[in-house]
């Protein structure tokens, strides 16, 4: 891959190497779209599948793409990244749209690996349904593309591949690490996203007596470690209370995360997040709550077929290591529950996005439990990974993955 970073003449890639690749992948990361909103993103993506040969279905579960290359019988593999990008605050405390997750080195990596595929149609053979997803950060988008008929457009996929970037030097490769309590390690915590709505009376703050919705607000923050389930966490991330500082509020809003080692624990912790936000409405007369919940699986990978991507990304001269379960969650586990009364088998791992001088660098300058920090922590706005080590790192991984699985022509003797 070249490093030019020069953009593409074109919206459809030119066929040959992946020299447009970082182009294309700095006009998404300059015009970043939050979940539900990634028009312009979803676009840049489907003309580029469509300039790749690709049949292209737009408008999937809102904003989502999906790509298919049918090449004779075969296994049908689906490869999929995310569109959206996150909403941060900046230095100046302003918020705007920004890629401080990798969302768009996700994408740009997906492009580009569907795109060799396709000039390889001679060394494989199966169908590759390719999707672009919108939403993930809102943890609806997977959902979304399954009610809008995924299944039917694909079919029943045979695996499901994704990968994420992440602050790990470029050319490694990081898998979930085996699980003692059974064969499909975990990789993503199970987690939900919540919005607690308070309305009641309001009034002038002289004549006012007695707690107001946004006092039982605070009240419900400072109750949330206690909310938790064992090994599980639930935090505050935006609360909008009133209008003005001379206006008793009547409305308050609280968004939240929860994160947690299991379902159970996942479903224990929004249980008691929503009792006690109903126990403190019901101390202000003529209040009322409503809590909503968004809420995913935790991830879990297949272990035979995780063990056979790691063999073949050796073989494409990657680092293999392996990680502990994340923190973090991930709405694709539900696209591996979409088989009736079976789990398609899943992989998912992290490829790294820093440049090894800059890693070997940071390395030697920080305690190793302030590295993320010092490189630039995700979902923040100082995220920053290095692009062009990163595609390359990325293409490469999901390129070994995807053709360890699909079927191989028979070569004569």
């Amino acid at each position: 891959m070249s490093t030019a970073l020069a953009p593409p003449t074109s919206a459809a890639p030119r066929t040959g190497p992946l020299d447009w690749l970082p182009g294309w992948w700095s006009q998404v990361h300059a015009d970043p779209e939050t979940g539900g909103r990634e028009v312009r993103t979803a676009a840049r993506t489907a003309a580029a599948l469509s300039g790749s040969g690709y049949q292209v279905h737009e408008g999937v579960g809102g904003t989502g793409v999906v790509g298919l290359l049918r090449n004779g019988s075969g296994p049908t593999v689906l490869l999929r990244a995310e569109l959206d990008a996150l909403a941060v605050a900046g230095p100046d405390g302003t918020t705007r749209a920004h890629h401080a997750c990798g969302h768009d080195l996700n994408l740009a990596a997906l492009v580009g690996t569907a795109h060799v595929l396709a000039g390889r149609t001679d060394r494989w053979r199966g169908t590759l349904a390719v999707l672009a997803q919108p939403a993930e950060e809102l943890l609806t988008g997977a959902r979304a593309v399954l009610d809008d008929g995924l299944l039917e457009l694909v079919g029943e996929p045979d695996v499901v591949l994704a990968q994420h970037a992440a602050t790990l030097p470029a050319g490694t490769v990081a898998h979930a690490a085996p699980d003692p309590s059974g064969p499909h390690p975990r990789v993503t915590a199970a987690g939900a996203r919540g919005r607690v709505e308070l309305r009641g009376p309001g009034g002038h703050p002289g004549t006012a007596r007695g707690p107001d919705v946004g006092t039982l607000l605070a009240e419900l923050v400072l109750a949330l470690p206690g909310c938790a389930a064992a090994d599980g966490t639930v935090r505050a991330g935006r609360v909008v209370v009133g209008t003005a500082a001379n206006v008793v509020p009547t409305h308050a809003v609280l968004e939240l995360s929860v994160r947690a080692a299991d379902d159970a624990a996942c479903d224990r912790t929004t249980a008691r997040t929503t009792a006690r936000a109903h126990a403190l409405a019901s101390t202000l007369e003529g209040a009322t709550v409503r809590v909503v919940w968004t809420s995913v699986p935790a991830v879990h990978a297949d272990g035979p077929l995780t063990d056979r991507l790691e063999d073949a990304q050796r073989t494409a001269g990657l680092g293999v290591a392996r990680t502990p379960a994340l923190g973090a969650v991930e709405d694709v586990g539900l696209l591996a529950r979409a088989r009736c009364g079976a789990r398609i088998p899943l992989a998912y791992w992290l490829f790294g996005g820093i440049d090894e001088a800059r890693w070997v660098e940071a390395r030697a300058a920080s305690d190793p439990s302030r590295l993320e920090a010092r490189l630039g922590a995700a979902h923040t706005a100082d995220f920053a990974l290095d692009p062009v080590p990163a595609l390359r790192t990325g293409v490469r991984a999901l390129l070994a993955a995807a053709h360890s699985v699909l079927a191989h022509p028979h070569t004569p003797r």
